[in-house]
This record gives C-alpha cells, sequence and structure tokens, in this order.
C-alpha cells in the first residue's frame, strides 16, 4: 500500500502536497480524501496500460485483498545493546542481498520482494543503564524519555526512582531487553498458479534457496 500511494503521488494521481492539502482543509474538501478515494484511484490506474506489472501486481493484491506470502521470518528477544543492534542489522543485510538472487533464481521481479524488519523493538522506553558509549551521544528525545519512565518511592532510600532500577521489579529484567524481527515477503500473481504446480510448492523451494544462500542464518 505504502509503494502504490508513493507511486500515485509521483504520478500525481494523489495531490498530498503541503499547499494541496492546506487548500483541502479551508474549502472543506478534505474529508472527500478516505479510504474509498485512494481505492477508486488504485482501481484506475491498475487498468492503464502505462502502469508497470510490479505496481500493477501490488495494486491487484489491494484490490483483491490476497497480501504477500510470508517466506521466512527470524524472531528473537536479546540484550538492546548497540552490538546487538549492530549485529541485527548484519542478518538484515544478509536477507537483502539475497534478494537478486530470488529474483533471478525464480523470475520474479525484485521490486516485488519485501524484506521487512520490526527491530529492535524495546520492550520499555529506555533500558535500565545507558551504555557509556552511547551516554555522550544522548539526544533530546533520549532526554525526554528518561524523564517519562515509572517511578516509585523507595523506602530505603527515601527518594523516588525509575521502576527500572528496582531489582524486585520485573520492568528491571525487561528494560534490557528488546525483540528482534524480520521477514521476507514475496508478492506473487496467484493466476499462474494451478492445481499441478501450487504456490505451496514454489514458497518451499525458495526457503530452500535461501537457506543454502545464508546456512549460517537460523531462518525459519
Amino acid at each position: 500500500m505504502k509503494r502504490v500511494i508513493i507511486y500515485l503521488i509521483k504520478k500525481d494521481e494523489i495531490k498530498f502536497s503541503l499547499e494541496d492539502v492546506t487548500e483541502f482543509i479551508k474549502t472543506g474538501k478534505w474529508y472527500e480524501y478516505d479510504d474509498g478515494y485512494i481505492l477508486n484511484r488504485i482501481r484506475t490506474n491498475y487498468k492503464k496500460t502505462d502502469t508497470s506489472e510490479d505496481i500493477k501486481l501490488m495494486m491487484k493484491s489491494i484490490i483483491e485483498r490476497k497480501p504477500p506470502k510470508e517466506i521466512v521470518k527470524m524472531e528473537y528477544v536479546t540484550e538492546s545493546t548497540k552490538s546487538k543492534k549492530k549485529e541485527f542489522e548484519g542478518k538484515i543485510s544478509d536477507l537483502k542481498k539475497v534478494v537478486e538472487d530470488v529474483s533471478q533464481q525464480f523470475r520474479i521481479n525484485k521490486n516485488n520482494v519485501f524484506v521487512w524488519d520490526n527491530g529492535p523493538l524495546e520492550i520499555t522506553k529506555i533500558g535500565r543503564m545507558v551504555e557509556l558509549s552511547e551516554s555522550v551521544n544522548l539526544t533530546e528525545g533520549d532526554s525526554d524519555k528518561i524523564n517519562q519512565t515509572v517511578r516509585i518511592f523507595d523506602r530505603i532510600s527515601k527518594r523516588s526512582v525509575p521502576i527500572m532500577e528496582r531489582d524486585d521489579s520485573l520492568m528491571s529484567i525487561l528494560s534490557s531487553q528488546a525483540l528482534y524481527s524480520i521477514r521476507l515477503y514475496i508478492l506473487f500473481d496467484l493466476d499462474h498458479f494451478k492445481e499441478d504446480n501450487p504456490i505451496e510448492d514454489t514458497i518451499e523451494d525458495i526457503r530452500k534457496f535461501i537457506d543454502g544462500k545464508l546456512s549460517h542464518r537460523d531462518w525459519k
């Protein structure tokens, strides 16, 4: 959906400049820009001959509500440290490098292969301890996170402390952890698959191909 909307904006099929939006609000036309409006623009452009095949397939997926297929994924919880984030970036890079190989091997437009990562997703706004190497680079946003942390009264020190600093708090354990998640999706044209050539077989072949290319990674 994001890629299709960007395409429509570039094609000037949807006007979303600051000036346009301001004008729509002033004239009361802003309410017209809803899901129905976007879907109508998608349907119209899907029928146009100058729309590229990869974009058409994305539009078809939206119109028919048939999303991309998940091929492989990797999800795990571990420390939210600079070194772990760096390691995670390496895994994302590995998977992105395989996209070209998958595209050529299975004759799939690489624009219809999506590498999605949702990590590191930190369980709390800020960890129990800030790494020394990072403390000098704290941004205004980091400082804001620190100020927003839940504080509780400590009977021993007679002062309020961040909840993550209490050893008897579950948050003291979770505050240093993050969820790391990477997935690879492929948008197939389902009309190309028949009973004697089920899509499940192709997906399994692609999984085995990726396993062969990234045997050192624990993909599922």
